[in-house]
């Protein structure tokens, strides 16, 4: 493919947002300690391979998070204020 398609046209979907990687290694570490596999650190074995998985996790989660604020009517550059770790 040499252009870039939206997804839903992609996948014969209007309502498809998005398409996330199944990182199926980082779910047990991440079930292991309790937290989003895009929050996983070195501390919690996420590394080599495993830390650049994470980085890729938590851009794809963000880019479809901005996705879902925007069909919302939100723009999540402004009205959402984005932060590191856990929600309180």
């Amino acid at each position: 493919m040499s252009k870039k398609r939206d997804l839903g046209e992609y996948y014969g979907q209007e309502h498809c947002l998005a398409t996330v990687k199944h990182y199926r290694s980082l779910i047990p570490m991440a079930q292991e300690h309790r937290k989003p596999i895009f929050n996983l650190t070195s501390a919690d074995g996420a590394i080599g391979a495993h830390a650049n998985a994470v980085q890729d996790a938590k851009e794809d989660f963000k880019k479809l998070a901005i996705k879902i604020a925007l069909k919302m009517g939100i723009n999540a550059e402004s009205d959402v204020a984005v932060t590191e770790g856990p929600i309180p």
